[in-house]
């Protein structure tokens, strides 16, 4: 179970996201460089995406996250079920506002939401609320809107759980929501997808996008951060990925179109690609496995998310087993495959996608194989750094195995131990960082997850070893880390001051409270989630210890 498990709530609206984007050059962090202001960006001829100093947009956002007037707009395996057009309820994410942040200004397609807390409420009262754990954004496209240039034309999807634990039911107890409580497993599975981002100030709408959303029960065993199931990929087409999942107790089948239609504009209407439908590629070509022509209209991805049930036979269930899915289009007489899955029905992929670790720490990442929607026991995955220039240097700044064997679950366990990437490539010692990217062998070329920059399947923010200073002072130890701070993210420095020691003492209490709080936090300090935590540790230790100013 999960979002393509019933019962399911579908939910649109807007999102607000208002991130400084200084930090998107390396370059930016050198205190020699000296930051434009963005209209000095539009009277330079040097326009090019390589030109550091530029401020580009919003120098003084939060990075704040949340959603805006959003409404449930349908439900399936509910009853009573709304009426087209009904409002059905309503879904407010909660304060503090969460956080979204890149990676890092090499890895800035994985960004993540951190302390994204969700109030759910149907028209009868009933209803939940809770935060969902991290998400970081996959299936990232930039064709969503072919006609536009830069972040109106992308699309991306974000998914998570609300741990059980977590979940705090609200209303009635023979509410809406009861048949959704009783088949939480793990907790709450929410999926949205964001697009139609304006990122231009001088329009309406700055900061804001489209948010298109589905909530279903989350099962033990399965992945929390993407849907393992079945991955149709783009067949050289100008459409985003689809999932789909076979019920065999139901016959029935669910495909997810709510990432891959493009559209004639931002949140607007679907562009005309002619009558859809799924087939399965069997020996003899196309089989088609319905009659009518799929919907992927705009009303349709906004009442129920791009979701679409179809009723199958047991010889159809049988025949998809055995081969590959694929959705067809046929315009003006012509056929042609728009998405399909890989012909050996297999996918690979991994959570997390991304990882922050200091020297000496460590995580375990979880390979899950698919073949068919089903788990491949004993499946051995081989791993490697993936060739890039500028980053993965030095190898020894990242351990781990060279290869992984699934279990009987289609798990495979790896750990990822970070070393002290020294020396460090002279672009990347501005940041005091490394960033490693792992892929495959054979298995990356099975349909696993678009590769994002780097070509690996699992991205790692590596920081630099930082030594120890027992009794640090403000001149030496503090102000050259936070006076960092002060000229990458400005909004947060006026908050707390950073560009002075005057400014600084006078908010220790709140620096000291955000610097101690778990990455998770949406008001962890900094924002990006990019200081060592050992010079997290120090600059503590000066606020706890008198804070010495020479």
């Amino acid at each position: 179970m999960s979002y393509l498990d019933l019962p399911r709530l579908y939910f649109h609206g807007r999102f607000f996201t208002n991130p400084s984007t200084i930090n998107n050059k390396l370059a930016n962090f050198s205190p020699d460089v000296r930051l434009l202001p963005m209209q000095e960006r539009r009277q330079s001829a040097k326009m090019t995406e390589e030109y550091a100093g530029f401020q580009y947009i919003n120098p003084y956002g939060l990075h704040n996250f949340l959603l805006d007037n959003c409404v449930v707009s349908g439900a399936h395996g509910m009853a009573p079920a709304p009426v087209d057009g009904q409002v059905f309820g309503a879904i407010h994410s909660g304060v503090p506002y969460a956080k979204m942040v890149d990676l890092d200004p090499d890895q800035q397609s994985l960004s993540q939401i951190f302390g994204l807390a969700l109030r759910v409420l149907l028209r009868d009262g009933s209803g939940f609320e809770g935060r969902i754990e991290p998400a970081t954004l996959f299936d990232l496209w930039y064709g969503r809107v072919p006609t536009e240039i830069g972040d109106q034309m992308a699309a991306g999807v974000f998914q998570s759980l609300i741990r059980l634990e977590n979940v705090h039911w609200l209303g009635p107890q023979d509410g809406l929501v009861q048949g959704l409580r009783e088949r939480c497993q793990t907790g709450v599975s929410v999926k949205f997808m964001l697009d139609a981002y304006q990122g231009k100030p001088e329009l309406p709408g700055f900061n804001y996008g489209r948010v298109v959303g589905v909530i279903g029960p989350g099962r033990t065993g399965e992945a929390i951060n993407f849907p393992s199931e079945r991955r149709l990929n783009p067949a050289g087409s100008v459409c985003g990925p689809a999932y789909c999942k076979l019920h065999r107790d139901e016959l029935k089948l669910t495909l997810d179109l709510g990432n891959s239609m493009p559209l004639l504009h931002p949140a607007g209407e679907s562009q005309d690609l002619g009558r859809l439908r799924l087939v399965a590629l069997g020996e003899e070509g196309p089989l088609a496995l319905h009659e009518h022509g799929l919907d992927y209209s705009r009303a349709a991805l906004e009442r129920s998310a791009g979701l679409v049930d179809l009723a199958i036979s047991e010889a159809q269930y049988a025949l998809l087993c055995r081969h590959p899915l694929a959705i067809q289009a046929m315009h003006f007489g012509a056929t042609a495959l728009l998405l399909q899955e890989h012909a050996s029905l297999q996918w690979i992929h991994c959570e997390p996608t991304s990882l922050r670790l200091a020297p000496g720490e460590s995580a375990i990442v979880k390979f899950h194989a698919r073949h068919a929607g089903k788990a491949m026991p004993n499946q051995a995955i081989d791993l490697r750094l993936t060739a890039h220039e500028g980053n993965n240097r030095p190898r020894s700044g990242v351990e781990f195995p060279a290869q992984v064997v699934t279990d009987a679950h289609g798990v495979g366990l790896v750990r990822i131990e970070a070393r002290s990437p020294q020396p460090l490539p002279p672009r990347r010692a501005v940041i005091d960082s490394q960033l490693y990217y792992i892929g495959g062998g054979s298995w990356q070329a099975a349909g696993e997850l678009t590769r994002q920059s780097g070509g690996g399947v699992l991205s790692i923010l590596v920081f630099n070893q930082v030594a120890e200073v027992a009794e640090p002072v403000w001149a030496d130890h503090i102000a050259p880390i936070l006076s960092y701070y002060a000229r990458i993210y400005p909004g947060v420095a006026e908050v707390l001051g950073l560009d002075s020691y005057e400014g600084v003492r006078a908010n220790a209490a709140l620096l000291h409270h955000w610097l101690s709080l778990p990455r998770e936090d949406p008001l962890h300090f900094p924002p990006s989630r990019d200081l060592a935590p050992a010079k997290a540790r120090m600059i503590c230790r000066w606020l706890e210890t008198g804070m010495c100013d020479d």
